[in-house]
């Protein structure tokens, strides 16, 4: 399923589980696989540990992996600032009496 679901750190463990028993019997819900399936949305169901999982990978991202990462996006994003003004001057209509 899309989305993020995470309680802060302080709620009790036994109330952690009865929401993710509560939210893992509902995915299963066959009325809400039909209405979702209606939807075009992913309601499939991934285990509270998956996102454990993920959460612990991304922070042991090695540093220079996301230095590398962060320089890609700055630079995609000066060329898209480029495209953009690019794109901004064919769009404007003609002044009369002017070519393109």
């Amino acid at each position: 399923m899309d989305g993020l679901n995470a309680f802060p750190p302080d709620v009790p463990k036994d109330r952690v589980e009865i929401m993710r028993k509560a939210f893992a019997e509902t995915l299963q819900d066959p009325a809400l696989q039909a209405e979702a399936a209606k939807m075009k949305m992913d309601m499939t169901y991934r285990p509270p540990d998956d996102l454990t999982r993920l959460v612990a990978d991304l922070y042991d991202t090695a540093p220079a992996l996301i230095a590398t990462s962060e320089e890609a996006r700055a630079e995609f994003a000066g060329r898209l600032d480029r495209c953009a003004q690019h794109t901004d001057l064919l769009c404007r209509p003609r002044e009369s009496g002017t070519t393109r």
